[in-house]
């Protein structure tokens, strides 16, 4: 649901808390607010009022028909309407017009508010998308800001802890088109990444299957924006973006995170105040820079965020398929967490190849049996085509269940090891 709410961001802040999940605009100059939240079907009356409390306010939000709902009020007093997709819409009219003279400083008889009004009634009847609805909205009623600033930039970085694992990080970067990469200072490697929005799901495929201690940085920027994700095996440590807004999914104490990840081993801790507060933004300066000099990030990451089309890199690599990016990524999580699993599914698991295993030779020996004895052995004329053809399909898959077996019980005794 979008709400556009006559309430400072801050009050809005403390009211909404307990929603589980919401972004807050800026105030613009008039007081107004914008709020994304779950649709009302999603929230319990008290959530419901939590958001739009007693203030002026508009809403738009759309049901699980498509049916797209709009409501304003304006000095306690409520005009409502919805439009059925592809439907006659109810009261979407009026709507329209309570917009147009409260936000368009025209007057009401003018030409330029007949044709206002026609616009947004028309959005509002024709575009059940509310994201998309609430754009041309915005552009129309000349509201404040009413989406968060998209990023164009990214680069996604981690220091080098095994080269599986910098291989997969590699690989998932690479899963969503050719990225720029450059060895940096401190064993860091940095990937430019094809785009800048939608990053976030490329972050968390390159860290999910890495060693445990291996740490994946995304680095991105806007307009007026700036952001820093950062993971450590599969574990997200948190994020925080410095763009007006605020993100409830970005809220948390992980700043005694990054000082546990992060203070080297032979120095001074990093201060927990001093990193709680780069993650706030205080300060002069660029918070995104701050943040890469207080966690000793090499400058030279930035450079190359800041500057896509002229700063060098070292090679272009191209585009991975999603099979070899599997691969690899199998490969190393067996290589670098075989541990996850108990150690009860790993015998489990390596019984039933051994029994796969043990059927397959069985009925390998017995089609071998039949082509040395030419069908005799069981009362054939002579060996047919098909027995040409299974005892070449098992021949092939016995030894590789034989290979998979031992790798299975070698396995075994490795997390036995480790249990211990």
């Amino acid at each position: 649901m979008f709400a556009l709410v006559k309430a400072p961001q801050e009050v809005l802040a403390a009211s909404v808390v307990g929603l589980d999940w919401y972004e807050i605009g800026p105030t613009d100059p008039r007081g107004w607010t914008a709020v994304w939240c779950p649709d009302p079907d999603d929230l319990s009356d008290a959530e419901l009022d939590a958001v739009l409390g007693e203030w002026d306010v508009v809403t738009v939000a759309a049901d699980w028909n498509d049916v797209v709902h709009a409501s304003v009020r304006l000095d306690g007093h409520v005009t409502q309407g919805y439009a059925p997709w592809k439907a006659e819409a109810i009261g979407m009219t009026e709507v329209a017009v309570v917009l147009v003279e409260h936000f368009v400083e025209v007057a009401s008889v003018s030409v330029e508010a007949r044709e206002a009004v026609w616009a947004v009634d028309r959005f509002l009847t024709e575009i059940p998308d509310v994201p998309v609805l609430v754009q041309s909205l915005t552009f129309r009623l000349r509201w404040g800001a009413t989406a968060a600033p998209q990023m164009t930039s990214a680069v996604l970085l981690h220091p080098r802890v095994s080269a599986a694992s910098s291989g997969v990080v590699e690989m998932g970067a690479r899963s969503t088109g050719p990225v720029q990469v450059t060895a940096l200072d401190g064993g860091w490697t940095v990937h430019q990444l094809s785009r800048g929005e939608g990053a976030e799901s490329v972050a968390r495929i390159g860290s999910e299957f890495v060693a445990p201690d291996q740490v994946v940085v995304l680095l991105q920027r806007g307009p007026g924006a700036a952001r820093v994700e950062l993971h450590q095996g599969d574990r997200p440590l948190g994020a925080v973006t410095w763009d007006g807004w605020i993100h409830s999914e970005e809220l948390g104490g992980w700043p005694a995170e990054l000082v546990r990840v992060f203070s080297p081993a032979d120095g001074p801790r990093l201060d927990v105040a001093e990193v709680a507060a780069a993650v706030e933004g205080l300060g002069p300066g660029d918070p995104l820079r701050r943040m890469t000099d207080l966690l000793d990030i090499p400058d030279r990451a930035v450079v190359l965020l800041d500057g896509p089309g002229v700063a060098t890199y070292d090679e272009t690599r191209g585009e991975v398929g999603a099979l070899r990016f599997g691969m690899a990524a199998g490969r190393n999580t067996s290589a670098v967490q075989p541990w996850e699993m108990p150690l009860w599914a790993h015998v489990l698991w390596a019984t039933a190849t051994t029994v796969v295993m043990l059927f397959c030779l069985v009925v390998l020996l017995v089609f071998v049996e039949v082509l040395v004895t030419d069908g005799a052995s069981w009362d054939e004329p002579s060996a047919l085509p098909e027995d040409y053809g299974l005892t070449a399909v098992f021949g092939v898959l016995t030894p590789l269940l034989v290979w998979g077996t031992v790798r299975r019980w070698r396995r075994v005794g490795r997390v036995r090891r480790d249990s211990r």
